[in-house]
């Protein structure tokens, strides 16, 4: 997973003049066409004059800038500007930054934690989308205590090193599906057809 940095202003804007959602714009494929950074915004209640605007973005690799030659404190009055240009907003009444999990793949890492206890989970990863894949979260980890199977990927075989590799985590298995690399804490599971079966599927594959 790489880290980002992102960067969020909290801006007064007329009670109940927005409605309540949640918007975000499609990124800046110029700065980077594999993860574009992109500005989200979400409304919240505030007092009885103002509601306020949540808006953030301007995510860089932590401790790089270099794409873009914007400094860290200097993205702030870029969001400000964004956020002027597509709301009506008043005073910048709060600003800070955070740090979000990119996984190389896209995909969140959600279900037990490697190499710790059973009862022990994690979710991380979640590409700044904490509020969708929070209900994703649950519903997995809610399957892995009740014994639920789900969400699994097609592993490939690489013919260099003799191993059954995982394309969506980078887990990596023996021949005899034993754990090698994870984030995978258990062996493959054992598939097994019978004779018969197996003799049908060769008569098959020889005559194609």
């Amino acid at each position: 997973m790489y880290a980002y940095r992102t960067y969020v202003i909290g801006a007064y804007v007329k009670k109940d003049s927005l409605p309540k959602a949640l918007w975000w714009d499609t990124g800046n494929f110029e700065s980077n066409p594999e993860l574009p950074p992109y500005h989200y915004v979400r409304w919240h209640p505030y007092n009885d004059q103002f509601d306020l605007l949540i808006c953030g973005g301007e995510d860089h690799l932590t401790g790089n800038t270099e794409d873009t030659d914007v400094a860290e404190a200097d993205r702030y009055a870029l969001l400000e500007k964004w956020a002027r240009e597509h709301f009506q907003i008043g005073d910048i009444a709060y600003r800070w930054s955070g740090q979000v999990s990119e996984p190389m793949d896209g995909v969140a890492f959600i279900g037990r934690n490697p190499r710790d206890k059973e009862n022990v989970y994690i979710v991380t990863g979640d590409s700044g989308n904490g509020m969708t894949h929070c209900t994703i979260d649950g519903i997995l980890i809610k399957d892995l205590i009740t014994g639920k199977e789900n969400l699994k990927c097609t592993i490939a075989w690489n013919k260099d090193e003799k191993t059954w590799d995982c394309p969506c985590h980078g887990s990596r298995f023996t021949i005899d599906g034993e754990v090698i690399n994870g984030p995978a804490n258990r062996d493959l599971a054992a598939y097994s057809e019978s004779k018969n079966t197996l003799q049908k599927n060769l008569i098959f594959k020889l005559k194609n």
